[in-house]
């Protein structure tokens, strides 16, 4: 009896064939899953990498640019003012360098608004007054009772 044509998609279901179609389903499933998470780790990971300025070149075309110019042990402190206000993760590197997460260094916009933001001297002052204020880790006095 000849065997009927099977499409690309569908797996062979005759009898003597089960036992192996299954197999190869199993296969193909813990592969698929392998390489899944597999992509997601390494996508998910990074660590951290060399902080980079970024400045808004407006014209015909607004393009958001690397500023190196910028990198200035003054300019780098208030940087890391803003990335603690943020609650982001930095960190420095043996030539005291600062480093930031992949995650972060691949948002353009948000780096260019910290730049930015690192340029203001009234945030800096804001930004270090709500650092320092007691108010800011305090548990209210009298917690709300719930009935």
């Amino acid at each position: 009896m000849p065997i009927p044509l099977l499409r690309e998609t569908q797996l062979p279901t005759l009898p003597q064939h089960y036992k192996v179609a299954k197999a190869m389903k199993l296969e193909l499933i813990m592969r698929m899953g392998f390489c899944s998470v597999c992509l997601f780790v390494v996508g998910c990971a990074g660590g951290f990498v060399d902080f980079q300025p970024i400045k808004l070149q407006e014209g015909r075309e607004n393009k958001l640019l690397p500023a190196p110019e910028l990198l200035t042990p003054d300019f780098v402190s208030r940087v890391k003012v803003v990335l603690e206000f943020y609650g982001d993760q930095y960190q420095t590197n043996s030539t005291g360098g600062l480093q930031i997460t992949a995650r972060l260094a691949r948002d353009k916009e948000r780096l260019w608004n910290y730049t930015t933001k690192a340029q203001d001297n009234d945030f800096i002052k804001q930004a270090l007054a709500f650092k320092l204020s007691p108010v800011q880790n305090k548990a209210p006095d009298n917690p709300p009772v719930v009935r």
